[in-house]
């Protein structure tokens, strides 16, 4: 099962194996009331690129699906210890949380997990975050979830050491910028120390993966910063500037803008992002039967937002 510790490694990068999605439905108990239910998630899936926002674009839909009990509408966001239980089903039969049930399910999962994982605020702030995309098609609800993120990430300090506070802030700005505060954008940009992000990648693979996983993540973000920063001194408030999109999901994006006969962005004719264009111009103009969707990125693959 996908637990809240897997959102946020969503909400980090996006490397994934490559394999599609496929439905698996799984028997779950509640932890409050012990009702059997079941729920529909992926048993594996393919990412091939992600927003600024975390959201990633793959084989599945994301966020992934969290069982939640009919009876009572408790997202199980995690595995709760029998010693959790009791301050789990008070907070699920409080009057607070029962009128939550409209709101989307991360949203819920973080409104217990900022109470169950006090300790740990990072667990909630991804989790609402994962809200935000759940609710593309809703935009007023997006925005009143997204200034929810930003106002409770602000408080978390940035540890240098710590990469999940330096994406956080990194996502705080995205969550700004699209809510189209742009100057408050700029400002959480200026939190991030760029400096401590600027390291070399290992390229020797005897270096263990998690070093060398960290380093291309700050790698990421050090290049990522300057172009957040661009997309916002624009005046840019789109889930996903081409601008900041890789070389990949820029070459689909290009080519949609060929098909619509709309004008090319100049990221368009960048030698990687001009070939990818023209490879899916190429197919579509051949028209293959089941067409073909962005190469999945590989284990190596750079992590991003």
């Amino acid at each position: 099962m996908i637990r809240a510790g897997a959102i946020a490694a969503l909400a980090l990068a996006s490397a994934a194996p490559a394999v599609a999605g496929f439905p698996v439905e799984i028997t779950e108990t509640c932890p409050v009331g012990g009702e059997t239910f079941t729920y529909v998630t992926t048993g594996s899936y393919s990412t091939f690129g992600q927003r600024p926002d975390g959201k990633p674009y793959g084989s599945w839909t994301f966020p992934l699906a969290m069982p939640e009990c009919p009876s009572n509408a408790l997202v199980v966001y995690r595995e709760f210890k029998p010693e959790e239980i009791a301050a789990l089903t008070a907070l699920v039969q409080s009057p607070e949380y029962q009128a939550l049930r409209q709101e989307s399910q991360y949203f819920r999962a973080a409104w217990l997990a900022r109470r169950m994982d006090a300790a740990n605020p990072l667990e909630a702030l991804f989790l609402l975050l994962s809200a935000t995309w759940e609710v593309d098609d809703a935009p007023e609800t997006k925005a009143r979830y997204q200034r929810a993120f930003a106002d409770a990430a602000l408080v978390v300090p940035i540890d240098v050491a710590q990469i999940e506070t330096l994406f956080l802030h990194y996502r705080r700005a995205n969550a700004l910028r699209e809510l189209g505060d742009f100057e408050a954008a700029r400002a959480a940009l200026d939190l991030l120390p760029r400096a401590a992000l600027d390291v070399n990648v290992p390229t020797d693979r005897k270096v263990p993966y998690k070093t060398r996983d960290e380093a291309r993540s700050r790698r990421f973000l050090f290049d990522s910063i300057p172009v957040m920063r661009k997309v916002i001194d624009a005046g840019d408030a789109s889930s996903f500037p081409i601008d900041l999109m890789d070389s990949e999901m820029a070459g689909w994006a290009c080519a949609d803008l060929t098909d619509a006969g709309d004008p090319l962005h100049a990221r368009c004719a960048e030698p990687a992002v001009q070939a990818r264009m023209q490879k899916i111009l190429d197919i579509r103009l051949n028209n293959p039967p089941e067409g073909e969707a962005p190469a999945a990125e590989e284990d190596e693959a750079a992590s991003s937002p």
